[in-house]
């Protein structure tokens, strides 16, 4: 299999595990019974692939490229791929007023777990892409 392919496989994989685990966590407690949870699924699955997409292969490639492709390479590119354009968008400073101490860490616990669902994005499809050079190499 030509490493495009792998690549391809991989993604469109990796790209539905951050989905599942983000609608699965906000809707268990509802038991899933909202109308609109396919419709949450999709907006996900949308917002992941462009997350990959524009920041998680880049960095990817250029990992490889340059040599330095490791898991705690892999791990920190995932958290910056989910947190960034979360932190970006959310940035205290960017509000009116004087952002406290208490605002930062509002700004921190809502970023973050969306650069802990790029860290397990980021797992995925590493594994894959390391099962798939296993299999058809």
């Amino acid at each position: 299999m030509k490493d495009g392919r792998k690549l391809l496989v991989s993604s469109a994989v990796a790209s539905l595990v951050a989905p599942l685990l983000f609608v699965g966590l906000v809707n268990w407690s509802t038991g899933f019974s909202r109308p609109w949870v396919i419709v949450e699924f999709v907006l996900a699955w949308v917002v992941t692939v462009f997350h990959l997409l524009l920041l998680g292969l880049p960095m990817l490639v250029f990992m490889h490229h340059s040599g330095r492709l490791s898991w705690l390479t892999v791990l920190g590119s995932g958290f910056a791929a989910g947190f960034l354009p979360v932190g970006v968008v959310t940035f205290p400073l960017l509000s009116v007023g004087e952002v406290g101490l208490g605002g930062w860490f509002d700004w921190v616990r809502m970023a973050c777990p969306f650069g802990l669902l790029g860290c397990v994005t980021a797992i995925v499809l590493r594994s894959i892409l390391l099962t798939l050079d296993r299999r058809f190499s």
